[in-house]
């Protein structure tokens, strides 16, 4: 009988035993490359959600008191959706170690209700703030209470009538993302809406509002004050970012002359323009931003008619600015109207300045307000949003101090108003727009692209199929290599 070298028994049994190592480690190891196999993809973090999960550098424990009524169908689903998204926690907590659940309670149990009352005391917590998440940084100082109407929007009947409730609307990665960024920023920046010329109001909760934008930014560590030249002789010293909201009555020279004192000592500004001149063209043209007269329409076929819509469907943003570079990671779009077009002078000094967003070359800029094409309104691609910075110099002089002035532009207020915000790439557009003027680079992303591409559909066959994987598939593998180890020493 022949006998095999004894390199090749150590060979096979080296192979088998990493085998069986590997089979160990996959099961028992925490590894952050997770599949999402739910029907709704509820468990699928988003780029943003992964975005904050990156910066997050401080611990995080979460408390989870909850307590329900038997019978009581109310109960009931908001027990469902806290536990739905306790599940999606454990993603978080999966993929980021410097967040931990500390304590979950089930209330019922007079074990738990003895470590509720220790817990409220040692953290100054309400014995009632039951049934929510109470997320507390690791020196104490600050937390967070995602309740459960913030995840989800579910049927709240007035009677106790046993019925099927749903749930209409689960958000609980939003609240979560939310919540934790606030951890990020722990310090306040201070954001001031200038009001004195008909702009979009901040508490204005209508379409024309920006309320949702201002509660967005609260949500982020932000907060957000209307600001009046006409009680204040400048922009205020804490100011971080200046916004200009869709101005209609005329900005003048002395008002200008303010917001360019802020910008030159290294201020950040926000402007999106209304459908009309108010003279803050004049302060962009001196930051190489021209705005151009007339709006931009673009060509719209139904059937055998051919129309010029003031809707814009922006086609292309730049790749390169972080403004919109995170968009090459997912989905975009942004609808525009009665946009007005931009030209960015790009003369080489001390001021940068890029386009973010370009018309598709379907459009032109109608400025006799005729909505035609004009033979000298040619058709072409427009610049409907840039921005402009104070650039470093390559070598700068031992005694350089670096003003970091900043601007956006957006040739439409539309995206940031209530009626539109949170449409399309809306949000994301503007609240990137937010942090790369405030300096918070790190956390510009692409918040409404999915892990799509680690995905898998759920169905029946798919659970079939991973249940009986490990029962069989594994043990298989190695009674397989037993036998032809067996049958080796048999030759």
């Amino acid at each position: 009988m022949t006998r095999l070298p004894p390199a090749v028994w150590r060979s096979a049994c080296a192979i088998l035993l990493a085998g069986i190592l590997a089979m160990l480690i996959a099961i028992t190891y925490r590894h952050p490359c997770r599949f999402d196999l739910s029907q709704d993809r509820e468990s699928t973090l988003t780029g943003e959600t992964l975005n904050r999960l990156a910066l997050l550098g401080d611990d995080v424990r979460v408390i989870f008191p909850t307590i329900f009524q038997e019978g009581n169908p109310v109960d009931e689903i908001r027990s469902m959706v806290l536990w739905r998204a306790r599940a999606l926690l454990a993603e978080y907590i999966a993929r980021q170690p410097h967040i931990r659940m500390h304590a979950q309670l089930d209330l019922k149990l007079a074990g738990n209700a003895e470590e509720w009352a220790s817990l409220c005391k040692e953290h100054d917590l309400s014995p009632t703030q039951v049934n929510c998440f109470i997320f507390l940084s690791g020196d104490g100082r600050l937390r967070q209470v995602v309740g459960v109407d913030e995840l989800a929007d579910y049927d709240k009947p007035m009677d106790r009538v046993p019925r099927k409730l749903q749930v209409h609307e689960f958000r609980a990665q939003a609240a979560f993302t939310a919540a934790l960024t606030r951890f990020i920023n722990r310090e306040m920046k201070r954001i001031y809406a200038l009001q004195d010329h008909r702009e979009a109001a901040t508490e204005d909760t209508g379409p024309g509002g920006i309320s949702t934008l201002r509660k967005k930014l609260e949500e982020v560590g932000v907060e957000i004050h209307p600001l009046s030249f006409r009680k204040e002789p400048k922009v205020p010293a804490d100011c971080d970012l200046l916004l200009v909201i869709g101005a209609e009555s005329p900005i003048d020279e002395e008002d200008r002359r303010r917001m360019e004192d802020y910008l030159r000592s290294g201020g950040r500004l926000l402007v999106a323009l209304g459908p009309r001149r108010t003279g803050i063209e004049a302060l962009l043209d001196g930051w190489k931003v021209r705005v151009q007269t007339g709006r931009v329409l673009e060509r719209s076929i139904q059937g055998p008619t051919v129309k010029w819509d003031e809707t814009v469907e922006v086609a292309e943003f730049n790749p390169l600015h972080p403004v919109t570079a995170q968009f090459r990671r997912g989905a975009f779009g942004v609808l525009l109207t009665d946009a007005r077009a931009l030209e960015m002078d790009q003369s080489s000094d001390d001021r940068a300045a890029q386009y973010l967003l370009r018309t598709s070359d379907q459009s032109f800029i109608d400025r006799n307000s005729n909505r035609q094409p004009d033979a000298e309104e040619a058709f072409g691609q427009a610049v409907v949003a840039g921005a402009v910075w104070r650039k470093r110099p390559d070598r700068p002089p031992p005694d350089y101090r670096h003003v970091d002035s900043r601007i956006v532009v957006i040739g439409d207020a539309t995206p940031l108003l209530n009626l539109r915000f949170e449409e399309r790439s809306h949000r994301d557009l503007v609240m990137n727009a937010v942090n790369w003027l405030m300096g918070r680079e790190r956390q510009v992303a692409a918040g409404s692209t999915a892990w799509t591409e680690r995905v898998l559909p759920w169905n029946e066959q798919i659970q079939a199929f991973l249940f009986w994987t490990p029962i069989f598939l594994f043990p298989g593998v190695v009674v397989c290599a037993g036998v032809f180890i067996y049958f080796l020493r048999r030759l």
